[in-house]
């Protein structure tokens, strides 16, 4: 039988590990500054020092991007795919910068219930490390992977890792029920080799969870938790849709359905079906996903 003191160096052994494999993922993080005032993550994804972000992230054809020890390089943009909500970046000149490179893994390797770690730098903070689980087992050529993780305003573009530290998606968007959703790292090297040709188009939103007041409930819609909206991305599903920063997100009907479901139990990659309830000034509006082209 183990004992305390037995369990207590177990413990800081796990946490050693943890720290180590933080801090790897760490020095491949960027923080990436677009002309629009956007603010996110990147991931230096190879040795020519490729920054992978997310389209919503940079919006324009060039940003700036920032390394943790304060140096920073005017960028351009080299490949998109607005409905990957991803961009690759590459520095505006030529540069023999020794780029920390990622370690880069192969999504389809993954399985439900492995620990994930996300690294980025959410409102204002520098190499923030959360750690999380996968909630599904994504198959070979699944565009997105699912993690019951924390993630806020900032994570999105940086790194989503596996427990050995290698980069298996980049976080993009924070779905119902306390999950957040990344690219893989299978489509993000299928976007860098052959474009956006396979890409699935996705919801485009990031916001925050917030209890719905009883009168709200009793005179629009009967929802315990809604999802307040704080990002919308350029070109995405969500502003063809007409959603707007400060909506409220309250329920979505799939479609061939006629109730309202709770927005906190859908977990379905294939966001382009049926509708979305949304608060805005007092009043319920709908998302009609199905006639958005």
């Amino acid at each position: 039988m183990a004992t305390v003191l037995d369990q207590l160096q177990q413990s800081h052994a796990l946490s050693d590990d943890v720290a180590r494999v933080v801090a790897d993922v760490q020095r491949s993080v960027v923080l990436v500054r677009g002309t629009r005032h956007s603010t996110g993550s990147g991931v230096v994804w190879d040795e020519a020092g490729t920054i992978i972000t997310n389209h919503h992230v940079v919006p324009e054809p060039v940003a700036e991007v920032i390394f943790e020890n304060g140096d920073r390089f005017a960028a351009r943009v080299t490949r998109r795919s607005e409905s990957l909500d991803l961009v690759a970046l590459a520095p505006a000149e030529a540069s023999s910068y020794p780029w920390p490179v990622a370690s880069v893994g192969d999504s389809a390797e993954l399985r439900a219930g492995e620990l994930v770690l996300a690294v980025g730098n959410p409102m204002g903070e520098r190499n923030v490390a959360t750690l999380g689980m996968l909630v599904a087992t994504p198959d070979a050529s699944a565009d997105v992977l699912r993690a019951a993780i924390t993630l806020r305003p900032g994570n999105s573009g940086g790194a989503l890792s596996d427990s050995e530290g290698r980069i298996v998606g980049i976080p993009h968007i924070v779905m119902p029920g306390g999950l957040a959703q990344a690219v893989s790292s299978r489509a993000v090297q299928r976007f860098l080799h052959e474009g956006e040709a396979k890409a699935r188009p996705t919801l485009g939103i990031i916001g925050h969870w917030v209890r719905i007041p009883r009168a709200t409930r009793e005179q629009i819609v009967d929802a315990r938790a809604g999802l307040l909206v704080s990002e919308v991305a350029s070109d995405s599903l969500a502003e063809h849709g007409g959603v707007l920063l400060g909506d409220l997100l309250v329920g979505f009907t799939p479609a061939g359905s006629d109730g309202i479901l709770d927005l906190r139990t859908w977990t379905d990659g294939n966001v382009k079906a049926g509708k979305i309830a949304t608060i805005r000034a007092g009043k319920l509006r709908w998302v009609d996903l199905d006639s958005i082209g």
